[in-house]
């Protein structure tokens, strides 16, 4: 599945349409891309990810998923920084049994470098838990 376009434009979608997000998303392509497709919550419907740009190496990504009769909803999951980015949808988000896995690189804290995050699906959200990465 691909994310096409007629050359580099702009896409916007207002807030109203995304309760979850706290600002106006903005898509901008100047090529074709492909869309991350993947089972991230068990239940057996294909679900999918888009990001957006949000500091100079990173991407936030939200995930979603196909509802009956092809209602596009969010899942209720983590903030999900995968780096480096630039992406809008990434397979580094990684379908795992029972949840997602990925990777981030920390600046910040008391262990700064990369971790690992895993994900489970716990019937209406994720619970996650993160290490450093071996």
């Amino acid at each position: 599945m691909y994310l096409s376009g007629l050359g580099p434009s702009l896409i916007e979608t207002p807030v109203a349409l995304h309760p979850g997000l706290v600002d106006t998303m903005r898509f901008w392509y100047g090529r074709e891309d492909r869309l991350a497709i993947a089972d991230y919550n068990g239940d057996g419907a294909p679900d999918f990810n888009l990001g957006q740009f949000t500091n100079s190496v990173k991407w936030e990504y939200g995930l979603f998923t196909l509802r009956k009769g092809g209602r596009v909803a969010m899942l209720e999951s983590p903030e999900i920084y995968v780096s480096p980015g630039g992406e809008p949808s990434t397979d580094r988000i990684e379908a795992v049994p029972g949840g997602i896995r990925f990777e981030d690189f920390g600046n910040a804290g008391e262990s700064p470098g990369w971790w690992v995050f895993t994900c489970r699906w716990k019937g209406a959200a994720f619970e996650c838990s993160g290490e450093p990465k071996r």
